[in-house]
C-alpha cells in the first residue's frame, strides 16, 4: 500500500544484493534458532551479540567506514554488561556455539548489505523484497512441516508478524542513516527492552 501510494517500484535497483540480504538473513535465523536450543540462554545470546564488533570489522572493509573510537568504547562497554547481565557458563557447545557466531556474522552481514542497498534503494522496498523472498524460500518447509495456528493464536501471531516487519524497517532505515557500527551498536539495547517486557508480562 504504502509502495503504490508513493509510486515507488517494487522491483528494487539492485536485486543481486537484495538476495544476498535475504539469504544471509534466512539462514542466520535458522542457526540462532538451532543454536538457542542447544546452549545455554546466556552463552548463546552473549555469542549472537558479538554482532555489533563483526560489523564494525566488515564495515571498515567492505563499506570503508571506521567504527571511530567512541562507538568502539561502547561496543565493548555494551558486550561487558551483557557478561555482567547473562554470566554466561562458557560452555560454547562445540558445533552449536560455531552456529550461533556463524548467525552473529551473517547478521552483521545484513547490516552491512542494508548499509549498501539503502544508497540505491527506499527501505520500503528493501524490506518488502525480502519478506517476499523469505515467504517463497520458506514455504515448502513451513509446508512440510508447520502445523496450521490454534484460533486463539491467531491474534498473537497478527502482533508478532506486525512487530516484526516494523522491527526490520525501523532498522532498514536506521542503517540508511546512520554508519554501521554505530546502529549495530545501538542493537544492545535490545536486551533492556527484553527484560522491562519480560517483567510487564512474564513476572
Amino acid at each position: 500500500m504504502i509502495l503504490v501510494r508513493r509510486k515507488i517500484s517494487f522491483v528494487p535497483r539492485r536485486p543481486g544484493w537484495v538476495v544476498l540480504r535475504a539469504a544471509m538473513g534466512m539462514v542466520a535465523m535458522v542457526l540462532s534458532f538451532w543454536a538457542f536450543g542447544m546452549l545455554p540462554l546466556g552463552d548463546a545470546t552473549l555469542i549472537q551479540n558479538a554482532q555489533p564488533t563483526i560489523v564494525a570489522l566488515f564495515s571498515l572493509w567492505f563499506l570503508r567506514e571506521p567504527a571511530g573510537k567512541l562507538n568502539i568504547l561502547s561496543i565493548c562497554v555494551g558486550f561487558l554488561g551483557l557478561v555482567l547481565i547473562l554470566q554466561p557458563s562458557m560452555s560454547l557447545g562445540g558445533l552449536a556455539g560455531f552456529a550461533m557466531l556463524a548467525s552473529a556474522a551473517l547478521s552483521a552481514g545484513v547490516g552491512v548489505t542494508l548499509r549498501r542497498l539503502s544508497v540505491d534503494d527506499e527501505p520500503w522496498v528493501i524490506v518488502f523484497a525480502f519478506m517476499v523472498l523469505t515467504a517463497i524460500a520458506m514455504f515448502p518447509a513451513a509446508v512440510a512441516t508447520g502445523t496450521l495456528p490454534a484460533l486463539n493464536d491467531i491474534p498473537l501471531l497478527l502482533l508478532l508478524g506486525g512487530s516484526a516487519t516494523l522491527g526490520q524497517i525501523a532498522m532498514t532505515e536506521a542503517y540508511a542513516m546512520e554508519r554501521a557500527p554505530l546502529v549495530a551498536a545501538a542493537g544492545y539495547s535490545s536486551v533492556l527492552f527484553a527484560l522491562c517486557w519480560g517483567f510487564l508480562f512474564w513476572d
